[in-house]
């Protein structure tokens, strides 16, 4: 904020009352720190009067009437020019406000000239247009990925010429990085796909465990019962049984009549194997022992040792 201003400064029904209170050392109107004297009604600003009075033309006497100079502040010749219009001396502005209304226009006037914020630029640039300001002196990053470097602003083009070959390697490490990182994300998609399926069928298998297990144990609950209530029936190659009723053989080993006689003619893992007799030429079929013998369904004929 400028502390003084010439009158022309100020709008034209207020410049004769600023040209009557101008400083009589540097003939300009002061807004703040205005003196007068107690022997004359002169006021200079401070600062001017105060050099004036250490100099040796002004030996402590009025610049203008040469009286002896008491200093006094001088306030009611503050309030008159404070309350003076002025035009804002920004370029561009068209505010016309009091003295001390400018003072707090100054700091937000969007015409004023604000230096770049960067200690290298000397450019001065409307407070309006500072956001949009590209300073020349400013630090930034390549723009190249994986590159990375800071370099001023100004340089950017020439190191973006000098370093193409560099650049290029970038761009497909880039691509490169690009498609690895694709992978991967396909990668844990599937692997967490394949995760969840995998426990579907482990929670599956567990379920279908148990009732084995469960299966298993009444079925041997029910072989020891059997064992306990009657002897176990052995049968060997050889031997002979007869059907007590109507037989149909499991895994379509065909149906028998009552009566029908059949010779054991192998055994092999704890399983009993029967031909009809009289007929070498009927298939094998399957005897349960001692099961089939205990619920009736065959009967002993006779026992003969291979």
């Amino acid at each position: 904020m400028k502390k003084s201003y010439d009158p022309k400064a100020f709008v034209s029904a207020d410049r004769s009352v600023a040209s009557d209170n101008t400083c009589g050392i540097c003939l300009e109107v002061h807004c703040d720190d205005i003196v007068g004297s107690r022997n004359c009604s002169c006021t200079f600003g401070e600062t001017c009067i105060r050099d004036w009075r250490n100099s040796e033309q002004g030996r402590n006497r009025c610049p203008k009437c040469k009286v002896p100079f008491e200093c006094i502040p001088s306030h009611a010749t503050e309030l008159v020019i404070g309350r003076l219009k002025i035009n804002c001396h920004s370029r561009g502005c068209p505010k016309k406000l009091p003295v001390n209304e400018m003072k707090r226009h100054i700091l937000v006037c969007s015409h004023a000239l604000l230096r770049c914020p960067n200690q290298e630029c000397s450019a001065r640039i409307k407070r309006c247009k500072l956001n949009n300001h590209v300073c020349q002196h400013e630090t930034i990053k390549c723009e190249v990925p994986f590159c990375g470097a800071e370099i001023k602003r100004k340089f950017m083009k020439k190191h973006l010429k000098v370093k193409k070959d560099f650049h290029d390697m970038c761009i497909r490490c880039q691509s490169s990085q690009q498609e690895l990182a694709k992978a991967k994300t396909d990668l844990e998609r599937t692997s967490f796909t394949l995760t969840t399926k995998w426990n579907r069928v482990a929670t599956k298998y567990r379920i279908l465990k148990r009732k084995a297990n469960a299966v298993r144990e009444r079925l041997a609950k029910k072989q020891k019962i059997l064992e306990t209530i009657m002897p176990r029936v052995q049968l060997v190659v050889g031997n002979g049984i007869r059907l007590e009723k109507d037989w149909k053989a499991p895994y379509g080993g065909g149906h028998y009549m009552k009566g029908t006689k059949f010779t054991v003619v192998r055994v092999q893992n704890s399983k009993y194997w029967a031909r009809q007799q009289g007929n070498e030429s009927s298939s094998l079929v399957e005897v349960l022992t001692p099961i089939h013998i205990r619920r009736g369904t065959f009967s002993i004929d006779f026992e003969q040792d291979s």
